[in-house]
C-alpha cells in the first residue's frame, strides 16, 4: 500500500495550537540525565518546553553496544555532526519502544529526521519522519524553530504496541527529486523535493541526520545506518 502525504512546510496557527495541546501533559523528568554517547549532541525543540527551561539533562541518552538508548523527558532532537549527508542517500534505524504508555495517556512518536540544519541554536530547521504506538505515523518540518506541516496518520504498514512494548523499522530516502519514508520497510509517504524545500520550506534536503523522540519514552535504537 502506498500513501502520498503532501508535507508542506507552512508555519499556521492551528499547528502551534496542536503542538501546545500534545504538551499539555507534564514532561517527566529521568534520574541521572544527560547526554552519554561520545560525538551525539542533543536538543530540547518544544517550544513549551523550552519555556520552561527544560533540557535534555532531563533525559538520558546513552550508548549501549553499537546502538542507544533513550529515556525521554522532553521531546527533543539527538544528532551526531559525522552525519552530514548531500545528495542522494539513506538514513535508518530500528526502534524499541518499551513501557508503551507507561509514562504518558496517549501514544507519542520516535523516528529519524533529515535536513538538519543550525541544530545547536533555538531556531533547528529539519524533516522527519516518525510511527507511534499506535499504529500511525507523521511528516513534519521544523523551520527556524517552527513546526508546519503534517498530521499522524494511520497505515498498515506501522507497528501497533503488543502489550507494553512495540519494534519499528523507520527510513528515509532521499533519491532522484523525492524524500520517501519507509517504516516497517513499506513506504508510507512519498515527496517531492519541492514539497520539502522552497519559499516558506526548508533551504535544502542536505543536512545533518538524527534522531526525533516525543515525550516521556523509552526507546532503544540499533541499527543505525547513514549512508
Amino acid at each position: 500500500m502506498r500513501l502520498v502525504t503532501l508535507c508542506l512546510i507552512v508555519i499556521t496557527l492551528p499547528l502551534a495550537q496542536g503542538s501546545q495541546t500534545q504538551q499539555s501533559e507534564p514532561d517527566r523528568v529521568v534520574p541521572n540525565g544527560g547526554l552519554f554517547a561520545k560525538g551525539w549532541h542533543g536538543r530540547v525543540i518544544d517550544a513549551s518546553a523550552t519555556a520552561q527551561g527544560r533540557s535534555v539533562n532531563d533525559s538520558r541518552f546513552a550508548a549501549a553496544g553499537s546502538g542507544f538508548v533513550l529515556n525521554a523527558g522532553p521531546a527533543a532532537i539527538y544528532w551526531n555532526p559525522a552525519n552530514s549527508m548531500r545528495g542522494s542517500y539513506s538514513v535508518q534505524a530500528t526502534f524499541k519502544e518499551s513501557n508503551y504508555l507507561k509514562f504518558s495517556s496517549h501514544a507519542h512518536p520516535y523516528g529519524i529526521f533529515i535536513a538538519g540544519m543550525n541544530l545547536d541554536t533555538p531556531k533547528p530547521s529539519l524533516f522527519y519522519c516518525a510511527p507511534y504506538g499506535n499504529g500511525t505515523f507523521i511528516t513534519r518540518g521544523f523551520r527556524e524553530g517552527v513546526p508546519g506541516g503534517g498530521a499522524p496518520k494511520p497505515h498498515d504498514g506501522v507497528h501497533k504496541a503488543d502489550g507494553s512494548s512495540v519494534t519499528q523499522h523507520v527510513e528515509i530516502r532521499v533519491a532522484d527529486g523525492q524524500v520517501t519514508c519507509l517504516i516497517n520497510n513499506a513506504i508510507v509517504a512519498t515527496l517531492e523535493k519541492n514539497q520539502v524545500v522552497g519559499p516558506g520550506r526548508l533551504q535544502s534536503t542536505d543536512g545533518i541526520a538524527g534522531i526525533r523522540v516525543g515525550h516521556n519514552l523509552d526507546v532503544t535504537i540499533s541499527d543505525w545506518l547513514a549512508k
